[in-house]
């Protein structure tokens, strides 16, 4: 009896076992499943389908980058560049070292529509009004949005364009990609310093004694 017992114990473990491990395959295979008929869907540019299929591959894996990709590719065809910019997003979210997001999100803000000037401080104006005051994130943390960081760096490069030794314009675009380093990925903290640098050389090309060695 006991014997009998065991075994159909031992009978039911191993299903139980067969029903979880098959029902993990299944898992996979499923959202490996629509997310690869979501890549044929966009290679014929049938963009409302793939959408369709990135978006149930993200239903059953939110964390699966490679959808998340390909989804800000689809936003970005069909002209949803605000869809796109979040999925961009996400994507840096998952893998903050994915340079292709990265770049797409940088991509997605160029412009300046706000200001028609050909005044540098004009565009310097917008750009920091866009931020908001600097006191409220450099000595309360209160950063602004990655959004509102990215629109306002196009204002500071067109400044950096009309007047290329203005210091506080590389100083404002450093600012603000030391902020999005900090709130999205650390890609931004290179760029960074590259504009901290230029600050640098502005200043010690116009005051050298204050740069002067011993």
């Amino acid at each position: 009896m006991k014997k009998i017992f065991y075994k159909t114990s031992l009978s039911l473990l191993i299903l139980f076992l067969i029903l979880i491990l098959g029902g993990s395959i299944i898992y996979a295979q499923d959202y490996q499943t629509y997310y690869k008929n979501g890549y044929v869907y966009f290679l014929q540019k049938n963009y409302e389908m793939a959408e369709q299929y990135y978006k149930k591959a993200i239903e059953l894996n939110p964390d699966f980058e490679n959808a998340h990709y390909w989804l800000g590719k689809v936003y970005k065809q069909t002209g949803a560049y605000n869809q796109a910019i979040e999925q961009w997003k996400e994507v840096l979210r998952i893998n903050t070292g994915n340079q292709y997001a990265f770049r797409n999100l940088i991509g997605s803000f160029k412009s300046t529509s706000r200001v028609q000037s050909d005044e540098a401080n004009d565009y310097l104006d917008e750009g920091i009004k866009i931020i908001g005051n600097p006191e409220e994130y450099l000595f309360k943390g209160d950063a602004p949005s990655v959004n509102s960081l990215l629109s306002a760096v196009p204002y500071f490069k067109r400044v950096a364009s009309i007047e290329p030794n203005l210091l506080e314009a590389f100083y404002w675009i450093g600012e603000t990609y030391r902020l999005l380093g900090e709130k999205s990925t650390w890609q931004f903290n290179n760029l960074a310093i590259e504009n901290y640098k230029k600050v640098i050389d502005i200043e010690e090309t116009a005051n050298p004694i204050s740069f002067g060695h011993p």
